[in-house]
């Protein structure tokens, strides 16, 4: 079932991060990469977003994954959500970060001018828990060891 979760998150470009501050919410929509066993999913954003100071006070992080776009939406128990629990580990190798950029700008050429800004910062986010809402009965929780 993993193997599932993570082929999901292969396998979409975008993701729904939702961080906290003073118990509020707050919700993005990112475009994200993954490292090559899915234990980490790799951000990019300023540091001076609602997002990242949010991450500075609580560094526990849900996404989003969703199958709407390839799924049958005649058919709801086609659509497959995934939420995946994590926590943000900042990287403090610059030489990480750089490479890690150019992946995102790869594979998302949209961000080169926010992955090239001098305030960027990555955001990896280190997989703890997947949930897998398969249609709108049957879920799946998976806890990573």
């Amino acid at each position: 079932m993993v193997e599932r979760m993570k082929a999901i998150l292969r396998s979409q470009n975008l993701c729904v991060l939702a961080t906290c501050h003073d118990n509020k919410p707050h919700c993005s929509l990112m475009a994200y990469v993954t490292d090559s066993k899915v234990r980490t999913v790799y951000m990019a954003t300023r540091e001076d977003t609602t997002k990242y100071l949010n991450l500075m006070e609580n560094r526990e992080v849900s996404l989003l994954v969703d199958t709407r776009a390839e799924a049958d939406t005649q058919d709801p128990s086609t659509l497959r959500a995934l939420t995946v629990y994590g926590h943000y580990q900042p990287l403090t190798d610059p030489e990480r970060e750089r490479v890690i950029g150019e992946r995102l700008e790869e594979k998302h050429p949209h961000l080169a001018t926010l992955v090239r800004h001098p305030k960027c910062v990555i955001v990896p986010i280190r997989i703890v828990a997947f949930l897998l809402l398969e249609g709108v009965e049957t879920a799946h929780y998976e806890v990573l060891d």
